[in-house]
C-alpha cells in the first residue's frame, strides 16, 4: 500500500491546509489522526477527497462535522474510498486555542488496484 501523511503546525487561531495528489487507483483502506496532549479539543480536523473540483468528507463522514481530540490516537477503517490519479487528499486544520500552536499528524493508507 501507498502511505501517505502529512503534518502542519497550526499557528494560534488559524486554518491550514495540506493537499497531495494521488498517484495511483486504488482505496483508502485506513485513516489515522494523532492529536497530541495539549490541543484541549481546541483544533479541528477533516479529511477530504477532492476530485475534479469537488470536495468529499472522508473524515469525519459528515460534512457539517469535524474530528477534535487530546491525547487520543484516531483509526479509521475506510475501504469504501476510491482514489484515481488527478485527485487530491486535503486536511483541513482549524486551531481555535488563542494561544499556542498545536501539530496534528495525519496517515492515509491506500490500497493500489492490480495494474494501478
Amino acid at each position: 500500500p501507498d502511505v501517505l501523511s502529512g503534518r502542519k503546525s497550526g499557528a494560534a487561531a488559524t486554518k491550514d491546509d495540506l493537499s497531495k495528489s494521488v498517484s495511483a487507483e486504488g482505496n483508502i483502506v485506513q485513516v489515522f489522526v494523532s492529536f497530541p496532549p495539549g490541543p484541549n479539543f481546541l483544533v479541528e480536523v477533516q479529511v477530504f477527497r477532492v476530485r475534479k473540483g469537488a470536495d468529499d468528507i472522508i473524515i469525519p463522514t459528515e460534512l457539517d462535522t469535524v474530528l477534535v481530540g487530546d491525547d487520543a490516537l484516531f483509526s479509521f477503517d475506510v475501504t469504501s474510498i476510491d482514489v484515481q490519479p488527478g485527485d487530491e487528499l486535503r486536511v483541513d486544520w482549524y486551531n481555535y486555542d488563542g494561544g499556542n500552536a498545536h501539530t496534528v499528524p495525519i496517515v492515509l493508507i491506500i490500497a493500489k488496484r492490480a495494474g494501478g
